[in-house]
């Protein structure tokens, strides 16, 4: 039996990155993550004394857990995604650089994460072009390559073959 986790959509970028840490560990806050049993002994202290990072946790995840699959399949300019990150930072940190965030900055940001997690040799990605939001519940599963969500390419993997 083999398990997997895959997010779909979900890459977490926060901007502006010089402000990452203040948004993550609002986040932790409000949803009281650091005094939960979610995290071990390590990201616990890391997570009180404001040095983790919601992409720690992720990697942490994998390292724990290497017999399992961790995936991520996104758009590189994910509407849905800008869209939350903005009001995030605006209702959050009243972040107006967050509230003003480009499609060209969130693709940043999506980059510098899945180089991150590519260090892992459980990790894969499936990066989509265009500002699709969500793929495995929508009929662009079966037509989705790298070139676009409605782009099949004989030279190009299909998302449902991945």
């Amino acid at each position: 039996l083999r398990a997997a986790v895959i997010a779909d959509s979900f890459v977490g970028v926060l901007w502006p990155e010089r402000s990452t840490q203040q948004s993550t560990m609002w986040l932790m806050r409000q949803f009281q993550i650091c005094t939960t049993s979610l995290l071990d002994n390590h990201m616990l202290e890391r997570c009180r004394n404001g040095t983790m990072s919601l992409g720690e946790v992720w990697m942490e995840a994998m390292e724990m857990f290497p017999q399992v699959s961790f995936a991520t399949i996104t758009s590189k300019v994910d509407n849905v995604q800008i869209m939350f990150e903005q009001a995030f930072e605006i209702t959050s940190t009243l972040s107006l650089p967050g509230l003003m965030m480009t499609p060209a900055q969130f693709y940043t940001g999506v980059n510098r994460y899945l180089e991150a997690y590519h260090g892992h040799f459980n990790f894969m990605s499936f990066l989509v072009d265009g500002s699709q939001h969500t793929f495995l519940d929508q009929e662009c599963f079966y037509t989705a390559t790298p070139l676009g969500a409605e782009i099949a390419s004989a030279s190009q993997p299909l998302l449902m073959n991945w």
